[in-house]
This record gives structure tokens, sequence and C-alpha cells, in this order.
């Protein structure tokens, strides 16, 4: 039950950030809709993705719905709900017209997740084996994680915060709408400083029990944040710079 209970948390928080993804949405969408179909819409996005999280979290509680797949199933509800209020965007065509838009940002971004993600996929692996690995190998695979993390994926994140969200932001609307995207970053760079001062306090004479275990969570949870993190930004903030017209 308590295992539940963390993942029924999880699911409000996530669930927290998208309604307030989706009411920036539709905040983006009024230069092209009548406030009232738009509000309608943000009711509609609302209502869906809660009552669809209350019953995944009822099944999971009553033991009926495995954590993992719960967790599946709650990013299918998230993107169900984001796409729906997209819809409010779906009539731009012949109203008020924004500025122009470089579409070059989405495509680059796009690019970088498509070369950065065979090098997260090895973190899990190694996360897998590390307790298999011999002492001197098993340091030098996390040493190369941490240094895949510093000099590949945090200047990744910052060229994001300086160059996408701030479109975003002005596409959407509203008191930060790129706020959950950027804790994820904040996230992500914390993981990182824990790995790197994990890796300087590791003895000389090698590694124990309790060092592997560390590493393994620590591992695991860049894995999952990251993987999570660049599904999250392409299925939303990216198709939203898709859908504008370019310059």
């Amino acid at each position: 039950m308590a295992f539940v209970l963390r993942w029924e948390r999880a699911i409000g928080c996530s669930g927290a950030d998208h309604v307030r993804w989706r009411c920036a949405v539709c905040a983006a969408a009024q230069p092209w809709r009548d406030p009232p179909a738009c509000s309608s819409i943000a009711l509609e996005s609302v209502l869906l993705g809660m009552g669809l999280s209350f019953a995944a979290m009822a099944f999971a509680a009553a033991g009926l719905l495995y954590p993992v797949a719960g967790a599946i199933l709650q990013e299918v509800i998230d993107v169900a709900v984001i796409l729906n209020a997209l819809r409010a965007l779906a009539d731009r065509r012949g109203k008020a017209s924004r500025e122009p838009f470089e579409v070059g940002f989405s495509q680059q971004c796009r690019a970088e997740h498509r070369q950065l993600m065979p090098e997260i996929k090895r973190i899990r692996q190694i996360a897998d084996r590390l307790d298999r690995m011999p002492g001197p190998a098993a340091r030098a695979a996390v040493e190369e994680v941490h240094q895949f993390l510093m000099e590949k994926v945090l200047p990744h994140d910052e060229a994001e915060e300086a160059n996408i969200y701030p479109v975003v932001a002005k596409l959407i609307g509203g008191d930060d709408p790129t706020a959950p995207m950027n804790r994820a970053h904040v996230e992500i760079a914390h993981m990182a400083r824990i790995l790197g001062r994990n890796l300087a306090e590791l003895p000389p004479e090698g590694r124990a029990e309790e060092d592997l275990r560390d590493f393994r969570r620590i591992l695991h949870g860049l894995d999952a944040i990251l993987r999570l993190h660049f599904a999250q930004e392409e299925e939303a903030y990216l198709a939203l710079m898709d859908a504008q017209p370019a310059t």
C-alpha cells in the first residue's frame, strides 16, 4: 500500500503540471478563438485528465494496476489530454497573425535528442550490470556517465532554456508556463552533482556494497528522468513549436 500511495502522489504532481500547461495552451489560443470556446476546451481537458487519473488511482489502490503499468497509463492520459487541449489552436488560419517563428529550433532540439539517446540508454545498461563488473571497470563506466552528463546533457539543457523555452513561453503565455520542464532540468543537474560527489568520495581500496546500491539508485533515477523529460518535451513543447508558421 505504501508503494501505491507514493505512485499516486507522483500521478498527482504530474497531473497538476499538465493541468497548468493545458490552461496555458488555451491562453495562447485566445487570438484565434472566442474566450468561451477556449474555456470550454480547457475545462474539458482538465476534467478528462483528472477523471482518468482518479480512475487509475482507484484501480491501483485496489491492487488491480501494477505501479509500472500505472505510470505508463498516466503518461498516455497526459498525452491524450494535451492533444485534446491543442484543439484550441486548430482554427488559427484566417485569424489574427502572430510573429514569424523560426522552425529551426525544434528541429535542432530533436536532432540533439536523437544524438543523446544512445548514451542515455547506456546509463541503464551500466546500472544493471554494475555489480558484475570489476571494481576499476565499474568506476570507469560511472565516470563516463558523469562526464556525459556534465559535457553533453547539462549544456543541452542550458541551450534549451536559452533558446527553446523562451519561445514556448511566448507561444503559451501565462505565468511561467515552462516551470515543470525547468524543474526537471534542476533535478537532472542535482543528480549529476550527487553522482560526481559519490565518485569523489569512493574509497581508494574499492567499492563497497553500499556504494553499489547508491550508484545503481542514481543511475536508474537518471535514466528514468532523462527519458521521461525528452518524451515530454517532444510531445508538448516541440509539437507546439512545429505548429507555428515558418519565417
